[in-house]
């Protein structure tokens, strides 16, 4: 799919038709296709970072959060979770899975730059405040089939949708902010669904054809993909510290850190192991590799010190295996270096994105694995997007 095209009354370049009108939903999409196709075509100037010159998808973030936006989305009747994710430059929401594709970043040995991440984030001073607070953007690319029905992805449902079902994607996105006191409470989290739309100028297309819904059901239950955006509603979500402990208990030794996240990983004999081993083709050693990996970006989007920042970076270099790419565009837009582990191919699919200049996460981004479905494998199909991190003494 490919976004690249005229500026016109028309997604695809043609002009509107004589005589015809565009409904509410319709006209704001075809408008923001406008600015947004006009905009890529001036092409914004690229500033190169300071720094440095699964089979998965994007993991979920914090383990109590879950639960409740579930329940969030579920009260806004907008069930898909949110999501799509593009490496390129993607503005006005536009979605492109072709615009850099997965197999086209280059492999840089991460050591040197988290080595520099490391001395930057000890250097840097301490944020002050009662409330640790973050807000969050989430994407999700969804594919819909005949009369509107998200189709059943691979591994969600008892069987996947025929391919030959498949009509076109929506892209679908929702906000959370999360407040937390130093011993993980919950200080006041909130979230809104965001609407869902077509998600590039092809898929456009396709949903004119379709009749131009601004609604669509999910696979699994009777609930509703939204075109509309729903009010931001405060969510309750369970607190407490994550499995590591608190800021306080985490060692500032490398090795040491590394025990603590591995604590949890059950050994080379657990029968789970031996079958991820045999279905992933990964040694034990690598398990615990990839498994460190996640675990420290879990821990870099945590209120921890400089100290233990620092310490976190330096126990991301020493591990085999790393690589990175820097002047990567998250979904905003924002530049910043991709960090990931093993191969980037149809078994490991997914990144995060570095802010060279803070040391802070600015996204994670997943791909579709293999085999191929509607989807062939490096497309882009999720994104956690950090619109905001740190501390504060005034809750939202």
């Amino acid at each position: 799919m490919n976004t690249t095209h005229r500026a016109s009354g028309q997604p695809d370049g043609r002009a509107a038709a004589p005589g015809q009108t565009l409904g509410g939903f319709e006209e704001r999409l075809l408008t923001e296709l406008k600015f947004a196709v006009a905009e890529q075509a001036a092409g914004p100037a690229v500033e190169q970072p300071e720094v440095g010159t699964r089979t998965r998808v994007v993991p979920s973030r914090r383990r109590w959060t879950i639960a409740a936006v579930a329940g969030a989305i579920a009260a806004a009747a907008a069930a898909a979770s949110v999501i799509t994710l593009v490496p390129g430059r993607t503005p006005g929401g536009l979605v492109s899975t072709e615009e850099q594709p997965l197999g086209s970043l280059a492999s840089h040995s991460a050591g040197p730059f988290l080595l520099a991440m490391a001395a930057r984030a000890s250097h840097a001073q301490a944020g002050t405040g009662r409330y640790w607070c973050t807000e969050t953007i989430d994407g999700n690319l969804v594919p819909i089939g005949p009369g509107g029905r998200e189709l059943t992805q691979p591994g969600q449902g008892s069987q996947p949708s025929p391919v030959s079902d498949y009509r076109y994607s929506l892209f679908s996105r929702s906000r959370m902010t999360s407040c937390e006191t130093p011993r993980g409470s919950d200080a006041g989290s909130f979230y809104q669904y965001l609407g869902a739309r077509p998600a590039t100028a092809t898929d456009v297309a396709a949903w004119r054809r379709a009749g131009s819904p601004d609604h669509w059901q999910t696979w699994y239950a009777r609930q509703t993909i939204s075109s509309h955006p729903g009010s931001s509603r405060p969510v309750g979500r369970r607190g407490g510290l994550p499995p590591w402990g608190s800021d306080q208990s985490l060692p500032a030794d490398p090795a040491k850190l590394k025990a603590v996240l591995l604590a949890g990983l059950a050994g080379p004999a657990d029968l789970g192991i031996k079958r991820q081993e045999r279905q992933a083709g990964l040694s034990y050693r690598q398990i615990q590799d990839e498994n460190l990996f996640w675990n420290l970006v879990s821990l870099l989007d945590e209120p921890i010190s400089p100290a233990v920042r620092a310490t976190a970076f330096r126990a991301f270099a020493e591990i085999p295996g790393a690589h990175t790419q820097p002047g990567v565009r998250d979904p905003q837009g924002r530049v910043g270096t991709a960090v990931w582990w093993g191969r980037l191919d149809g078994q490991q699919t997914g990144f995060v994105i570095i802010n060279p200049a803070t040391t802070m996460l600015l996204a994670e981004e997943g791909f579709a694995a293999s085999p191929a479905w509607v989807y062939k494998p490096g497309t882009l199909t999720q994104y956690h997007l950090w619109l905001s991190a740190g501390r504060t003494s005034h809750l939202p």
